[in-house]
């Protein structure tokens, strides 16, 4: 199990490196994190971030499984948080709080999104849950 959430890290990592080469503004690249997982839950080809499903179940995992989910959310975090101070000094963000905190919100949105969609078997109650969040972001 330690072996799939590494990989599953590495393809995050890659997969967002990717998505900061070819989309250059903050707000652009939330749209896109997001539409990722929109697109697979729409299409069923992954309908839950293996992290934020197992992060449920930390207390039972083995502790060289627990380290990767949590390096994956720490991972996470950090680039959420570079992408949302950079949205602020980019003056394209309204932020009510703290980068940090925003970008924990934001990612707790997507998780939960994610359940939200799974409960009610809808992929559409992920863009319910997610788009107003990213519309609120904008500064215009």
């Amino acid at each position: 199990m330690r072996t799939l959430v590494a990989r599953y890290r590495e393809e995050a990592r890659v997969g967002i490196a990717d998505l900061e080469r070819h989309v250059p503004d903050p707000l652009g690249q939330l749209r896109s994190y997001a539409g990722y997982w929109e697109g697979c839950i729409t299409d069923a080809s992954a309908s839950f971030c293996i992290c934020a499903l197992l992060a449920s179940e930390l207390p039972i995992l083995p502790e060289e499984v627990a380290l990767e989910v949590r390096a994956h959310f720490r991972f996470l975090s950090a680039w959420l948080t570079s992408v949302f101070e950079r949205g602020a000094q980019q003056k394209l963000f309204h932020l009510a709080g703290a980068p940090r905190a925003e970008a924990e919100t934001f990612m707790a949105a997507i998780h939960g999104a994610m359940l939200s969609a799974r409960a009610y078997g809808d992929p559409k109650m992920f863009g319910v849950v997610t788009t107003p969040l990213l519309d609120r972001l904008s500064a215009r």
